[in-house]
């Protein structure tokens, strides 16, 4: 039997993943041009912004009791499905930003191929020491730094706590706007602060931003809010406030 040698494996991954990158960019191409009206940027963010959507529908549930829409049965499931457009977004927007568009569709192919992480929602629950440690392993290519890593999860968790706000909320974006502007609880860990006082939060929603809801909604919003804590523990980290320093 022939065995192949580390350095033509390498060499052979290396050639496979450019021509990955060579199509990719010629179909992004493609598509530009039967859309002229449309940037490649604005049908990169509609692509992500609909796979977003469909992970939100995807995680709506049944409440086991129509009375108390506290009791409901109600997970968070981390999404499984590839989108390479998230992963490029994370990494155009890293700290340390890659000039060239090959290098990111490379480091980006990298990660989904190398680190087995297929959209942003699996970057943001990375450690970022472990993902650099399993590159350098893997292909030898100084494609990212540790850095680098930090800077892709940082975005990517962003990302992902909208994403998660959106289906604690039942995509009900306007109550989001009004629970970050108004009352300062875009995340999770913000939000689960009013579950002893859901009453006071009502009457803020409702006479500050004209929208009826009532408590047993709210309480359900914050039991959300517990569960995905629970599951990340990364939201730990996240509050509203933190969003509007790195924004000024």
């Amino acid at each position: 039997m022939k065995h192949t040698t580390t350095d033509s494996y390498d060499e052979a991954a290396a050639v496979d993943v450019i021509t990955q990158v060579e199509q990719a960019m010629e179909t992004m191409m493609h598509n530009h041009n039967g859309n002229s009206h449309t940037s490649l940027a604005e049908q990169r963010r509609l692509l992500i912004a609909n796979a977003a959507y469909t992970r939100i529908q995807g995680n709506h549930t049944n409440s086991t009791s129509a009375q108390d829409e506290t009791e409901e049965v109600w997970d968070l499931v981390t999404p499984c499905d590839e989108d390479i457009g998230e992963l490029l977004e994370c990494i155009q927007n890293g700290e340390s930003k890659k000039e060239k568009e090959q290098e990111q569709w490379l480091a980006a192919i990298f990660v989904m191929q190398t680190c087995h992480i297929r959209n942003w929602r699996e970057l943001a629950n990375s450690d970022a020491t472990t993902l650099y440690q399993t590159f350098l392993t893997m292909n030898k290519h100084q494609l990212a730094t540790e850095k680098d890593f930090e800077s892709w999860i940082d975005h990517a968790q962003e990302k992902s706590v909208f994403e998660i706000m959106m289906s604690i909320l039942d995509g009900d974006e306007d109550i989001f706007i009004v629970l970050r502007d108004l009352l300062k609880s875009g995340t999770p860990k913000d939000l689960v602060m009013w579950v002893s006082i859901p009453n006071v939060s009502v009457q803020e929603i409702n006479i500050r931003a004209s929208i009826a809801i009532g408590e047993p909604l709210v309480k359900k919003w914050c039991h959300r809010a517990q569960i995905a804590l629970n599951t990340y523990k990364w939201l730990d980290l996240h509050i509203t406030h933190r969003f509007e320093q790195k924004k000024t």
